[in-house]
């Protein structure tokens, strides 16, 4: 048996300063050959090594993110990293956009963002967002779908298959939908108001038999305060016209496929505004409302 450097048995906290970027607004910061760029001010990067390794000591996949979901639910919508600077750390996932102007899913490399009105855009990679995940994503297992199930019941058989509650999963679901329904909201303006007030007025559609792929995120319970526990889905269709935050879904036969994640890695937002929020809060039932 290899050693791990960490242990299986550590939990780590490693931080990185990002120095500003001459002439520029925006801050950057080295590491270890990945960069990550904010605005205005030093940032954080806050990486948490997860009970396993290669065999080589280093962990075998990442899933960066941009920020904290409390964050989010404090108010804190001012994008702070860019697309371009996204990508570098991961071709799958999502997110959202500066102001919260649409739902982000982020696939084979390319950003979309489904927007309030309904379309689906390709944004530029100077764009912002404050609040996103994304991973190199790379299929560990699969899971068949083999009769109709709704969303509900297809996170179960997700479950099911996973030997380790306590790591994230990426998931990605090409198939066909005989059913979504999803949300996006419009760019909010100063003074922001809290998500759970703007959920109240997302614009929501529901399409039936469509192609598609859903995009997914599975994270652990113990994370709550940081970023969304359980499962957490966005939707693009095939022709890339239709998409957003999925609300339900009933998925007919096709294959999950899933990502073991073990490293992950925050950037946290620069600035006092940041540091004035109260990210200590118990903001469940408020995430509970806006994820649903």
């Amino acid at each position: 048996m290899h050693p791990c450097r960490p242990p299986k048995s550590a939990f780590q906290v490693r931080f990185a300063t990002m120095a500003a970027r001459a002439g520029s607004s925006a801050v950057r910061s080295k590491r270890e050959g990945l960069r990550a760029t904010c605005r205005v001010a030093p940032a954080v990067i806050l990486s948490w090594w997860l009970a396993a390794c290669t065999q080589a000591g280093i962990p075998r996949d990442t899933l960066y993110q941009v920020s904290l979901v409390n964050a989010l639910l404090e108010g804190d919508y001012d994008g702070c990293v860019t697309l371009g600077e996204l990508l570098e750390h991961g071709s799958f996932g999502l997110g959202t956009f500066d102001r919260l102007d649409g739902e982000m899913i982020v696939l084979n490399g390319t950003v979309y963002k489904a927007t309030s009105e309904g379309r689906v855009e390709r944004p530029p990679p100077e764009e912002t967002t404050p609040f996103a995940t994304v991973t190199r994503f790379r299929t560990d297992s699969q899971v068949s779908i083999d009769h109709r199930m709704t969303i509900e019941d297809l996170e179960n058989a997700i479950d099911e298959s996973l030997d380790n509650p306590n790591i994230f999963y990426a998931l990605r679901v090409e198939t066909r939908i005989a059913e979504v329904t999803v949300r996006s909201v419009d760019a909010q303006e100063r003074p922001y108001r809290d998500l759970v007030s703007i959920a109240r007025d997302q614009t929501v559609w529901t399409h039936e038999d469509i192609r598609g792929t859903l995009v997914g995120i599975r994270s652990p319970p113990y994370v709550g305060s940081m970023t969304v526990p359980g499962y957490h889905w966005h939707f693009i269709s095939a022709d890339r016209e239709f998409g957003g935050h999925v609300l339900a879904a009933v998925v007919d036969r096709g294959v999950v496929d899933i990502d073991h994640i073990r490293t992950w890695e925050i950037a946290l937002p620069p600035g006092e505004e940041f540091g004035e929020l109260d990210l200590a809060a118990d903001r469940s039932n408020d995430l509970e409302t806006v994820e649903k």
